[in-house]
């Protein structure tokens, strides 16, 4: 219910008139519940499917090795009396609030409810799927929860409002919220609510008396009206939405943790080194399959790194240390995975993380998934889809609770991740994006990698000093191809400190993640052309990615003192980041004294570019790239993108 708009927000955007006309219609209040949504239904079979709150996926065998957390409601409904099972209609929707305890996030409560649920809708299908109606009514919804064996509703009130009621409600939306809190701060907000809507009550759904806190009320007005949507609201205990306020604040505040990122680089380095296929799996269905071949991944990269993280602190929250919230090690088949599991406490955390992460493709970076990664990432998903012959779609996947309790403090480097080997220059900015500089760390405290060092030098008559280092600017990207974007960035820094720039070209060396389509060879050419028209460039240097420290190494064993570093505001957060970083480490010797990061005007997508090599649109190109540039639009560009059509 988390989207609900507060009572007192409607009040004060839509106004006394709109607020009377909903007092006026029927109306349902519910006490709102901190427990977690679940819900159910049947299927033609006479099967249940299951659904956390989202609503849109079933709880698969993945979700229930994650961990135990619904084991039991599941249970308790697939182990329900035949005579019951056969009531139940096909594709009704049973919405519950499921309890594990009696202090499930934040409110304490005195008791559990029947059978840890407690039945809040029942939403009636048609034939196509589509919710028909819901089913709100206290008496119908009692005698489904009688039949089912849970709670009834938590009803305090049904039917229409009368005046008392409207003004005393009118009393609390049209207070300003700090006199709320002040108020509340001393008076029970339970009491004060429960006494408007229900006076004969002593008590709430699952607390013995009145004094006790709960999160609040919502209210479901118009029900009763045919083909008309209800409005649904809330009130909240203004004390309540003051501390949650204040924790939602403090999460947003903390720093993201490094190690989340950081260990799937490295599993997904694991698996790319030794390729998809050598890993077996086993199974009926696609989760089968998949828990397969995730435990075959975990059992190897921990032969191979289990004293990396043997006896790592996750940082887990207390109440994710409770049995229901750790993993289901009876749905888990592999005596390897078992022994390794029993072994460690954080081998159990790891697995859960890798099972967690690479079930699905991502449509956006968040979470564990930085927009660095996330190329790389998909396709190594798809291939794994492909091998385990599972038919996904590509589907927004959810930061759970599965990954999102893993969340802790940088404690951990690993020792390399050669895979991820390019920075796109053109791509939207992503904090995160840090984790990869710091798992690259190695790679960035050395000197050029071996590639790089095979590279001959392109400004040939531009050799470096062999005296004193020369000052210079420096970018870094990509740069698929050179445009003039890049040549206004360069351009820029010239004029705020007459000296010549270094190009950093990130260049893996292939083009496994489909961002380095133009080969090294090709590059060196297009430099070699733009360094002769534009005095500006003073130098080329290839690097294996395009993290800070390794790139100021390679510039620096160039003979070049860099005085400070061009980006877009896209790039720069995550460059004072890295820069941070390698001060507060020690890695002081790279960082040229003085050295800035300097905000540049950004102009010109690389993508856009390749779309119009790829569409041979010449006219737009030539206009997009300087003239040493579009020169190779034909020979070059064209060829190697489309080598048959030359």
């Amino acid at each position: 219910m988390s989207g609900i708009n507060h009572l007192y927000d409607i009040y004060n955007k839509k106004g006394i008139d709109f607020i009377d006309e909903l007092f006026n219609s029927f109306v349902t209040v519910n006490e709102k519940m901190d427990g977690s949504s679940f819900t159910f239904e049947k299927d033609k079979s006479g099967g249940f499917k299951f659904f956390k709150r989202d609503q849109r996926s079933p709880i698969t065998m993945v979700d229930r090795t994650l961990m135990k957390y619904y084991e039991k409601p599941i249970q308790y409904i697939e182990s329900l009396p035949q005579d019951v099972i056969d009531r139940i209609p096909v594709g009704w929707r049973f919405g519950t609030e499921y309890f594990s305890n009696t202090s499930p996030v934040e409110i304490a409560y005195d008791r559990l409810p029947k059978n840890n649920m407690i039945l809040s809708y029942v939403h009636v299908k048609g034939p196509d799927g589509k919710i028909e109606r819901s089913i709100q009514d206290k008496d119908k919804l009692d005698t489904w929860a009688d039949l089912l064996g849970i709670d009834h509703p938590p009803i305090i009130f049904q039917g229409y409002l009368n005046a008392d009621q409207k003004i005393a409600i009118l009393d609390f939306v049209n207070t300003p919220f700090d006199e709320l809190i002040k108020e509340f701060k001393t008076k029970s907000f339970v009491r004060y609510i429960i006494s408007i809507l229900n006076p004969k009550a002593t008590d709430t759904a699952l607390n013995n008396d009145l004094d006790k806190p709960i999160e609040g009320v919502v209210f479901r007005f118009g029900e009763d009206e045919e083909g008309k949507e209800p409005i649904i609201a809330k009130m909240v205990d203004p004390v309540f939405t003051e501390i949650a306020k204040k924790k939602a604040n403090e999460r947003v505040a903390k720093k993201p943790s490094d190690i989340l990122a950081l260990t799937i680089l490295d599993v997904m380095n694991f698996i790319l080194e030794k390729g998809v296929k050598s890993f077996q799996f086993s199974g009926k269905n696609e989760d089968e399959k998949y828990v397969s071949f995730i435990g075959n991944v975990f059992t190897k990269f921990l032969d191979q790194y289990s004293d990396r993280y043997e006896g790592m602190d996750f940082s887990e929250p207390d109440y994710l240390k409770k049995d229901e919230f750790r993993l289901n090690k009876d749905l888990i088949h592999s005596r390897a995975v078992l022994k390794w599991l029993e072994q460690d406490e954080s081998f159990e955390s790891l697995f859960k993380l890798i099972l967690n992460s690479f079930r699905k493709i991502r449509k956006r970076p968040g979470g564990v998934i930085t927009s660095n990664m996330m190329g790389q990432f998909n396709l190594l998903v798809k291939d794994i889809e492909k091998y385990l012959g599972l038919q996904k779609k590509e589907e927004v996947i959810e930061e759970s609770e599965f990954s999102d309790f893993l969340s802790f403090r940088k404690q951990f480097i690993p020792e390399k991740v050669e895979y991820v080997t390019e920075e796109e220059e053109e791509e939207e900015s992503d904090d995160q994006s840090f984790d990869k500089f710091v798992s690259a760390l190695e790679t960035a405290q050395s000197s050029e990698p071996e590639d790089t060092k095979k590279v001959e030098e392109i400004t040939q008559s531009k050799e470096k000093s062999t005296e004193k280092p020369k000052n210079v600017n420096m970018v870094i990207g990509r740069f698929q191809p050179f445009h003039n974007g890049h040549l206004k960035m360069i351009k820029t820094l010239k004029e705020s400190n007459d000296l010549p720039c270094v190009v950093c070209v990130v260049h893996p060396g292939h083009n496994r993640s489909g961002k380095s389509p133009f080969s090294m060879e090709t590059q060196k050419q297009m430099f070699s052309h733009l360094a002769e028209s534009y005095p500006e460039i003073c130098d080329v240097v290839f690097c294996k990615n395009g993290f800070l420290g390794s790139s100021l190494n390679a510039v620096k064993d160039k003979g070049y003192e860099p005085e400070c570093i061009g980006c877009g505001d896209d790039r720069k957060v995550d460059f004072e980041k890295q820069l941070d970083y390698l001060r507060k480490n020690g890695e002081t010797e790279s960082i040229p004294k003085g050295f800035k990061i300097v905000e540049t005007p950004r102009s010109t997508s690389g993508t856009k570019v390749r779309e119009l090599i790829q569409n041979g649109d010449y006219s737009a190109f030539k206009k997009k790239v300087p003239s040493a540039v579009a020169s190779h639009f034909y020979e070059k560009f064209r060829n190697e993108l489309f080598p048959k059509d030359i």
